[in-house]
């Protein structure tokens, strides 16, 4: 199920099958498509255009690759990242649109940052996903 879902997350096609977190390796290292970071972009409720600046790639650069194009495997790591956020969201919150509205609103456990906001380093998107363990089992809200 996770597989799955995370499959879908991240548009794969059914021949790039994610069933182990090696997978999870061998993607990040081909890379994922520019038309993923739009659908990831969606999945976390948070504009592409607020979304780019948090890449470790300039706009101009990204702007530079097709749809279907893979990207550097240092930025497909943070999108594949992402993606798990979503996930680990959906399982958590009731609906999508729950965790959307989640990752935009301030949040005291993040010292008043919204969870959006700390996208941009591999340690806080860690630290999301450590909170939303922490809802999970009923730490905070």
């Amino acid at each position: 199920m996770y597989a799955q879902n995370l499959h879908t997350i991240l548009g794969q096609r059914e021949t790039d099958p994610i069933s182990n977190p090696y997978d999870l390796v061998r993607l990040a290292r081909r890379g994922v498509t520019r038309s993923t970071l739009k659908t990831v972009s969606q999945g976390l409720g948070v504009p592409l255009k607020d979304l780019i600046p948090k890449l470790p790639m300039g706009e101009r650069t990204l702007q530079r690759y097709t749809s279907q194009q893979y990207l550097p495997s240092h930025v497909s790591e943070q999108i594949i990242q992402w993606a798990q956020i979503i996930l680990f969201g959906h399982t958590v919150f009731a609906t999508p649109q729950a965790f959307q509205d989640w990752m935009n609103t301030t949040n005291r456990a993040l010292g008043g940052a919204k969870p959006a906001d700390l996208l941009d380093t591999r340690q806080g998107a860690e630290l999301l996903l450590q909170l939303l363990g922490q809802i999970e089992h009923g730490v905070y809200r």
